[in-house]
């Protein structure tokens, strides 16, 4: 028999092995951007608070405090919020359980980060906006909210591929759709571990870059940047996943 768990409640005991290694492309990109951003609202020298929304493991929050930057780290699933606390014990590094749609941030905060395709688990438009309005809007004065969002063109590419991941007591199997229709990417990892077999499934909503920067000027927040990858090119139509950086419009 073959039962299925909520997201992330077995990929949490193994996300180490393969899958958080990726947000750790944030960290140069994160400063350079407070470096240019958050210029003029620094005057006291202090290094800027960064809220890490959708932190799973903890590894990019953790990181972000060995380089310097008081951090703390939110997330809607326990199971990874329980991986974060245990493996990042000894950094003095707070996480919390919370909703990006309706979180109040426990303190002031400069930037506020959205790390790999954790907004694509918003289930519509209006989701991701009133979650971005919600959180643009809790930053202190010249802050900042950066964020990426998994396109269709993405989930083109690995639609139908299947892949292997070894891990101790043995393998997962990910397996990603594509539905057109829905606009939607499906997910689904069959952990094979010690004799169980176990499968998660994920869902998520994709957004072109154009229909992203739409939901941001819906919300009332305005773009500093659209861009295709880390490197800070422009966002193209057909990027896979688009970052953006925003804020609250000036009134």
């Amino acid at each position: 028999m073959i039962f299925t768990v909520k997201p992330y409640d077995l990929l949490s005991k193994y996300y180490h092995h393969h899958w958080e290694r990726y947000c750790l492309d944030y960290l140069p990109l994160i400063d350079a951007l407070t470096a240019e951003y958050l210029k003029g609202s620094l005057q006291d020298g202090r290094s800027p608070m960064i809220c890490d929304m959708g932190c799973g493991t903890g590894q990019l929050t953790c990181s972000l405090a060995a380089r310097g930057y008081p951090a703390y780290g939110v997330d809607l699933s326990p199971a990874m919020i329980e991986v974060a606390r245990l493996r990042c014990s000894e950094s003095g590094v707070e996480f919390y359980h919370g909703d990006m749609l309706d979180f109040q941030l426990p303190v002031p905060t400069d930037v506020l980060v959205i790390s790999y395709d954790a907004i694509n688990y918003l289930q519509g438009p209006e989701s991701v906006g009133a979650s971005l309005g919600n959180l643009a809007r809790q930053l202190r004065p010249g802050g900042f909210l950066l964020f990426d969002s998994n396109t269709p063109e993405i989930y083109r590419r690995y639609d139908g591929v299947e892949e292997e991941y070894k891990v101790p007591g043995g393998r997962i199997l990910q397996r990603t759709r594509y539905i057109a229709r829905k606009r939607e990417g499906h997910t689904e990892f069959r952990f094979e571990i010690d004799g169980d077999i176990r499968t998660e499934k994920h869902v998520q909503r994709v957004y072109s870059p154009r229909e992203m920067k739409s939901i941001i000027a819906y919300a009332g927040l305005e773009i500093l940047e659209a861009m295709d990858d880390f490197d800070r090119a422009p966002v193209r139509r057909r990027s896979q996943k688009p970052l953006f950086v925003i804020r609250p419009r000036p009134e």
